[in-house]
């Protein structure tokens, strides 16, 4: 007897270690999580009953009062509640992300399918014949309802063997340990059941059951997830304002470049003679060049999805640009130095044509040696990233000497689509400039010239390519997963000094799946909402010390991006001041003390 309540005793502190850390530290709320704490409720009643039993033998042997049914069948109950409950566990956990988004779509069809099970179980473990077995040194119970539940346990094990097998590609190795463990402790409890019968371990090993669980479930630390949150978020605004920045400057150059036109036209207007055409003709071309290369550069955006020309080909653009160098390094003489200039933002892998860019880097880059007899020839490659688009921006740059104008003209005015002897060309090793452009053109890219007769030429190319994403760790996965429920999660704000309002409000929003933060000071949630905390509702007392609910309503309308709903909890009821509380922007009204009913009601109509 000593013994029992020695292991109860020990089951229950551990249990209260596991029960405080997991309801009281801040979690993920998931159908694993859910699954968990009503597997802790049930094993909190079978360490409670199990006691009962002890002590109901001690007092009461032959099990003849109505005590000792009561916590008899309430035992067999605890133990039928947490097998189903852990079943149900193992079967959702073994599920695929397929099967389990269509057993969620059907989620109230499951839930009664459970309850209906779980309801006639209960009935007949509480109602089918149970008898008390004594000899003053072994007491125990048996009959039809012991034995139903012994089914129960025997199809539960089935169960759970079944969805491990069948599952088992799908079931991380850390998820394995609890179903081990419980199929292990089936097998200790039949051999006690059966050789030491007074011995009473049922709590001790399905909570140490339950204990284990804890280290598997999906329970990450909120708050490091929260901070990654607030770090993507910062990274996003980062991005914004560089993005707005960029605009700006391209905004600038367009002016600067719309201004030298003007003074191309003004020149020309004055009938200057040839040779000073021709120098205008030069810059001309230059500002045509520039303001075509900064339009393809800069005009990333989310339509340019439904324009891309794809390929299933992958590949690495970092290895194509580095065999492309490889191979003209060697043909290059040493007096022209030949330099690659890659930024390190480059994805490690692109849809697209590999071959293709590849064929049409080399050509010109066949072309640049031809014409570059000393000085320098540059293959710089950029990229700009938006989405999952990457424009790539590449430029080849020599010191030779150049494409005069006209020439430029005739490859540049030239948009006919391949002919037909382009495309048997298309297979040589070198292409002339004219195939390339429109090349470039059929797999969706750009390309200009810029061409100084003193300083050689820089052909520019500029290609959407979709990025290949990355494969994601399990662990970046459940990030990310985690991340979304907590950015999707609604939040309020509760600013009072009331503390039967709080409690009122706090019992009736978490129902609605609100995460609640308290304020006793207006001034500290005003700052969290100017540091972008962005509350979905919000309770305020009318009459705050400092800043009061009125005043507090007009400095958050004036915090940009702030979207929440405001509800003033006022003293005073009275038709007109609610009107014109109502009129000022408050979303709605209640009254303190707060009604239960009436605070129900105005949340049902948010």
């Amino acid at each position: 007897m000593s013994f029992n309540i020695a292991m109860v005793i020990a089951s229950t502190i551990y249990l209260f270690l596991i029960v405080s850390f997991f309801f009281f530290k801040p979690k993920v709320t998931n159908t694993e999580t859910k699954i968990y704490s009503y597997l802790l409720i049930s094993d909190i009643f079978l360490v409670f009953f199990e006691l009962l039993c002890i002590l109901s033998a001690k007092f009461d042997s032959k099990g003849e009062t109505m005590y000792a049914h009561i916590t008899g069948r309430g035992f067999l109950v605890a133990i039928l509640l947490w097998i189903l409950i852990f079943t149900f566990y193992v079967i959702i956990i073994t599920l695929n992300d397929k099967t389990k988004s269509k057993m969620m779509q059907n989620f109230k069809f499951y839930k009664g399918l459970l309850l209906f099970i779980l309801s006639i179980s209960i009935c007949l473990v509480l109602f089918l014949p149970l008898y008390f077995y004594s000899d003053n040194k072994v007491a125990y119970t048996y009959g039809a309802s012991t034995n139903f539940l012994l089914f129960i346990i025997a199809a539960a094990t089935f169960i759970n063997i079944f969805c491990a097998i069948k599952n088992r590609k799908h079931l991380e190795k850390k998820k394995i340990v609890p179903i081990f463990v419980f199929l292990a402790s089936i097998m200790v409890l039949v051999i006690v059941r059966s050789n030491l019968p007074q011995i009473q371990v049922t709590s001790a090993i399905f909570t140490f059951v339950s204990v284990l669980m804890y280290f598997t479930i999906e329970n990450p630390d909120v708050k490091m997830i929260e901070e990654l949150v607030k770090v993507q978020k910062l990274s996003e605004k980062t991005n914004t304002d560089k993005s707005n920045f960029i605009y700006t400057v391209t905004e600038d150059i367009q002016n600067r470049l719309d201004n030298a036109e003007k003074v191309y036209n003004n020149v020309i207007e004055l009938n200057p003679n040839e040779e000073i055409k021709e120098e205008m003709n030069n810059l001309r071309n230059i500002i045509t060049g520039a303001r075509n290369m900064l339009n393809s550069a800069m005009g990333v955006s989310h339509d340019d999805n439904k324009h891309l020309q794809l390929t299933n080909n992958k590949y690495s653009i970092k290895l194509l640009l580095d065999s492309v160098y490889s191979l003209k390094k060697n043909e290059i003489k040493n007096n022209i130095d030949f330099r690659l200039n890659v930024t390190d933002d480059l994805p490690q892998e692109l849809y697209g044509d590999s071959i293709k860019i590849k064929q049409i880097l080399l050509s010109i880059l066949d072309n640049s040696v031809k014409y570059t007899h000393e000085g320098f020839i540059e293959l710089r490659v950029n990229s700009i990233i938006k989405n999952n688009i990457c424009r790539l921006i590449i430029s080849i740059e020599d010191s030779g000497q150049g494409i005069d104008i006209y020439k430029q003209n005739e490859i540049m005015s030239n948009i006919e689509d391949l002919t037909k002897e382009d495309i048997a060309n298309l297979e040589n090793k070198t292409l002339n400039l004219k195939t390339i452009r429109k090349m470039i053109a059929m797999i969706g890219g750009t390309f200009t010239i810029d061409n100084n007769k003193y300083n050689g030429t820089t052909i520019n190319i500029s290609l959407d390519q979709k990025i290949v994403e990355d494969i994601q760790s399990k662990e970046e996965k459940k990030i990310a997963k985690y991340s979304e429920v907590i950015n999707n999660q609604k939040t309020c704000a509760i600013i009072s000094n009331n503390k039967d309002n709080i409690k009122k409000i706090k019992t009736n929003i978490r129902k609605k799946g609100y995460k609640i933060f308290e304020f006793d000071v207006t001034k500290n949630a005003l700052d969290n909402i100017r540091n972008n905390s962005n509350y979905d509702l919000i309770f305020i007392e009318e009459n705050m010390e400092k800043i009061d609910a009125r005043s507090f309503l007009n400095k958050v309308k004036e915090v940009e991006g702030f979207t929440g709903e405001v509800i003033i909890i006022s003293q005073i009821k009275n038709i007109k001041i609610k009107k014109e509380l109502i009129d000022l922007g408050f979303a709605n009204v209640i009254y303190s003390p707060i009604d239960k009913k009436e605070l129900e009601d105005k949340l049902n109509n948010i």
